[in-house]
């Protein structure tokens, strides 16, 4: 997850880093519903730490870029955005805490709601040809 964004960012393929982030979260949290395996859910976890440790860099690039001179506001934004929701998300899980089942299956709803927007296609623009070796 080190290496992707770059390589995500450079072919303007984040729509699908974002699709397969969102379809790896709802996989997993469904597979944490109804599977209590360690091994399984050890690996559902890390399938999403890699996919949001790669996807956050990229939409924050996105962002920046877009932004132009207010940068640094929009990355704010998105902060303060993520933070936000990660807030409701979890007072939403504290309702049904007590469930575990149905706890997992609203985050994978959740993931199911994100999708839909990132579904739309890329962020970052059409892709341009960058040569080999190129820098950035």
């Amino acid at each position: 997850s080190v290496l992707l964004p770059a390589q995500v960012i450079r072919a303007h393929r984040d729509h699908l880093l974002f699709r397969a982030a969102g379809i790896v979260t709802c996989g997993a949290c469904v597979l944490f519903a109804v599977w209590k395996w360690v091994p399984a859910v050890a690996a559902g976890a890390a399938l999403i730490g890699f996919c949001m440790l790669a996807a956050l860099p990229v939409i924050l690039e996105i962002a920046e870029r877009r932004a132009g001179p207010a940068g640094t506001s929009a990355t704010a934004l998105i902060w303060l955005s993520g933070n936000a929701g990660g807030i409701v998300i979890a007072i939403l899980v504290q309702v049904v805490v007590h469930h575990p089942t149905v706890a997992f299956l609203l985050m994978a709803a959740v993931a199911i709601g994100v999708l839909r927007f990132v579904w739309q296609g890329s962020l970052s623009g059409p892709a341009e040809n960058v040569p080999d070796g190129a820098p950035g």
